[in-house]
């Protein structure tokens, strides 16, 4: 029985050393792979570091990619992209980055953060195969850019959009949106997330029209209310607020050195009342009856008036002033 037992003990040996022989041999295999992998890697990486540099160079010309290597990590059997950094012709090398060394997200602003992480992704976008099967989804992609990153991010992302199947491009900044449409020659489809009945929904946005400030988002509001039709009460008082500030606007713009800051509409009826052949109001003096009756009915409307939001606003009355309105502005 004894001598059965000692018999099994040492089959079971030479098994286990049998076993253990076989995973010595996989792990050198295993590791032969990941060396000859790297040998491959290693053999395109040039190239590939060549074209990041050359994205960073669009972006800034003190900052470089250095010294790169890719080396396999045994323990999790993975591959990792280790590189140095040139900056400002400091020379951080991956040599030098011990594991108490800090990251080399510590040497760098956040606008060169983001310029060498979007000069990786161009860079990557033009190694994949067949990018017309691509969509490309970019978000927020110039933070804390100055404006000479900010344009060549327009123009890199026009260069991907006409090279990919379809690009989504997420950002806050309306003026970016708007300079990205002018400069993509494609079609661009602008949508705004709103928050409507509880729940976001999204909706196609007007980008040129909400980025008007001043005299002329009132003249558009004029213009957009003539085929709109619309009819909302806010909305309607909204474009009765719009007709004096357009007519004063056109009339500072032209007549600038006639008028100061504190005239109004009223005012520039009064100046164009007692003006003389010899003034260039006078030529106004045609068109008088209509300002005036304009100057009468949006005072109706204006704050100064106690009551002026309890007074109705007729849309068909309304339309014909808007015209009135449009019209007056091209003979100011």
């Amino acid at each position: 029985m004894k001598l059965r037992q000692n018999k099994m003990e040492i089959k079971n040996d030479k098994t286990l050393k049998k076993l253990l022989l076989q995973r010595e041999q996989l792990n050198g295999h295993f590791k032969q792979l990941g060396e000859t992998r790297i040998s491959l890697i290693n053999s395109r990486i040039d190239s590939y570091i060549q074209n990041i540099n050359r994205y960073l160079a669009t972006f800034s010309d003190d900052l470089k990619i250095i010294d790169q290597k890719i080396v396999y990590i045994s323990q999790s059997n993975e591959l990792r992209f280790i590189y140095g950094l040139k900056i400002n012709n400091h020379e951080i090398h991956f040599s030098d980055r011990q594991a108490e060394a800090p990251s080399l997200k510590y040497y760098l602003s956040e606008g060169d953060k983001n310029a060498l992480a979007l000069s990786f992704f161009l860079a990557k976008i033009d190694i994949v195969p067949n990018p017309k099967d691509y969509i490309v989804v970019v978000d927020d992609p110039f933070t804390s850019f100055d404006t000479h990153r900010k344009q060549t991010t327009i123009t890199q992302l026009t260069r991907i959009a006409n090279k990919v199947g379809q690009i989504i491009i997420l950002t806050h900044d309306l003026h970016f949106a708007n300079d990205f449409c002018n400069a993509y020659n494609g079609e661009c489809l602008t949508l705004q997330i709103q928050r409507r009945n509880a729940s976001n929904t999204l909706v196609i946005q007007d980008i040129k029209n909400d980025l008007l400030t001043g005299l002329s988002k009132d003249i558009n509001t004029l213009h957009q209310y003539i085929y709109s039709g619309e009819q909302d009460t806010l909305y309607l008082r909204e474009v009765v607020r719009c007709i004096r500030p357009c007519i004063e606007g056109i009339f500072r713009l032209k007549y600038f050195n006639l008028v100061k800051d504190n005239q109004w509409l009223g005012d520039f009826i009064s100046m164009i009342r007692d003006s003389d052949i010899s003034s260039p109001l006078y030529r106004l003096k045609d068109y008088l009856p209509e300002i005036e009756e304009l100057n009468e009915y949006s005072k109706i409307y204006h704050h100064s008036n106690p009551n002026y939001l309890d007074v109705l606003i007729n849309p068909t009355e309304l339309s014909i002033h808007v015209r009135s309105t449009i019209n007056l502005l091209y003979v100011l």
